[in-house]
């Protein structure tokens, strides 16, 4: 991970802080970061 991904994942952190109470948000925030693991699959 970079410092580019560091910033991403800050974000979803914020985002996901600010928005707790609207269940559409986080459900969208979810697949970002669904999306977003997948580019570093762990390696087991």
């Amino acid at each position: 991970m970079k410092e580019e991904e560091m910033m991403d994942i800050a974000d979803f952190i914020h985002r996901t802080l600010t928005s707790r109470e609207d269940a559409t948000a986080v459900a969208k925030l979810r697949e970002e970061v669904h999306a977003f693991s997948r580019k570093f699959p762990l390696p087991f």
